[in-house]
């Protein structure tokens, strides 16, 4: 299963696939970030997949807005999300990549223009994404 975010206004794509876990808890994912000319590929860790999931959940469920910014980081750096609304139900969603946490080779960030009619299904999409990860031996 692929989870895909796309951006209303130029049609950028975050795309999240191959949930699996791994040692001690921790779930490995790939993101990649497609906003021509770039792309960017990478591999996230985190503790489970709850924490994307309530960070979509709420955004889904405030969706006429809230002040201030909703921020999510994995454990390692890899993905981070801030986003802001307006009170018209847009969310504008900052996205960053990078290959490490601290001393990072490389950054790749961007901006998503999102409806509200898009957010209550990519919490949904991400829900059942947490409920495919795989266990790895």
């Amino acid at each position: 299963m692929v989870v895909e975010i796309r951006s209303t206004r130029n049609g950028s794509t975050l795309s999240f696939s191959a949930p699996r876990s791994g040692a001690e808890g921790f779930v490995t994912f790939t993101a990649e970030l497609k906003a021509l000319p770039l792309s960017a590929v990478v591999e996230v860790e985190d503790f489970g997949l709850d924490g994307l999931v309530s960070y979509f959940s709420e955004i889904a469920r405030q969706w006429r807005g809230w002040k201030g910014a909703m921020t999510y980081e994995s454990v390692e750096g890899q993905l981070q999300f801030e986003s802001t609304s307006d009170t018209s139900g847009h969310v504008f969603l900052k996205v960053s990549l990078r290959d490490d946490l601290g001393g990072a080779d490389w950054l790749a960030s961007g901006v998503f223009f999102l409806e509200a009619g898009q957010l209550q299904q990519l919490a949904t999409d991400m829900q059942r994404l947490a409920e495919r990860v795989r266990d790895v031996s």
